[in-house]
């Protein structure tokens, strides 16, 4: 017998989302749950959990693809990745309830992940780029070394942030990054990002406050958080032209992008990018052939937009 009786819906996505925070999952993740299962408490009622099934699940499906938002002042649908993460959330917590015997069977194998379109990563092209350093040049040494670091690595906004000194090895070459799942992870630098890392931290870093060690400072000498790096690569961006939706993390495409261009193979990339499934990557693989000599590719990487 499970204990379905004890519970309702609403108590069942609180101790979930407890749950979830107790696990420290990012913030990001928290946040998307709530949302998600907001509207899923929202559509279904605070039902008894012995009554949840899998039409409920369907049918959630089809009431947000129905629903719309204003944008501009125009009602748009949502787009079916949206939907599909929010359905994927609920079957998340589905899954969580059987493990934990709230509910006597997984209703979620009942139901079938709703379609979503394929949408090719947006990525800045070798001009916009070029146009980029050409604005950098002259400014705040450590915001061209923030956009190389993206630009050459293609790690993550939230790993940037947390770059600590001794996360960087100059003598292996890699830096050590707090990735998804809070995994530390090392990610390969070039001469090139090495030879500017060193340079701004010996002769342009801002002098830190007692016992900073974050890599990337702002003027008070304490750590650069996620949302001044975020806005200074927007405002660059846009300085430079470029009107597709801007942030660090087209950085990340546009790295990947340009790697496979290079002739970097899928499976380097994935290493690189850390995607725990090799389907993530590939979408990257509608531009390139595959398979040259690493050390070309990591030279010709930091060969781009310098000219």
């Amino acid at each position: 017998m499970a204990r379905n009786e004890l519970i309702n819906l609403k108590d069942a996505i609180e101790l979930y989302i407890q749950t979830s925070e107790a696990e420290l999952k990012s913030w990001k993740t928290i946040y998307g749950y709530e949302d998600a299962l907001k509207l899923f408490l929202g559509f279904c009622g605070n039902i008894p959990l012995e009554d949840l099934n899998e039409d409920h699940m369907r049918s959630f499906v089809i009431h947000e693809a129905a629903r719309r938002r204003t944008v501009n002042g125009e009602e748009v649908e949502y787009s079916t990745e949206t939907i599909y993460k929010r359905y994927k959330v609920v079957k998340t917590l589905v899954r969580w309830l059987h493990e934990r015997k709230f509910i006597d069977e997984d209703i979620s194998q009942y139901t079938r992940n709703p379609k979503r379109d394929v949408t090719l990563p947006e990525v800045l092209s070798e001009d916009q780029i070029k146009k980029v350093f050409r604005l950098l040049k002259g400014r705040d040494y450590r915001d061209q070394v923030i956009f190389e670091t993206f630009l050459y690595t293609g790690i993550r906004l939230g790993e940037l942030a947390e770059l600590k000194i001794d996360d960087l090895n100059f003598e292996t070459g890699r830096m050590k990054v707090f990735g998804k799942g809070r995994r530390y992870e090392t990610v390969p630098m070039g001469p090139m990002l090495m030879r500017d890392l060193k340079s701004y931290i010996d002769h342009h870093r801002q002098p830190a406050f007692p016992a900073e060690q974050a890599v990337f400072l702002n003027k008070t000498g304490t750590k650069l958080e996620q949302r001044g790096v975020q806005m200074m690569i927007k405002r660059l961006l846009k300085q430079a032209g470029v009107t597709k939706k801007v942030g660090p993390h087209i950085l990340r495409h546009t790295f990947a992008t340009h790697y496979l261009r290079r002739g970097g193979s899928i499976e380097a990339l994935r290493k690189i990018l850390r995607h725990s499934n090799i389907l993530v990557t590939a979408k990257y693989t509608h531009l390139m052939d595959e398979d040259v000599d690493s050390d070309y590719v990591r030279i010709a990487m930091e060969r781009l937009g310098k000219r």
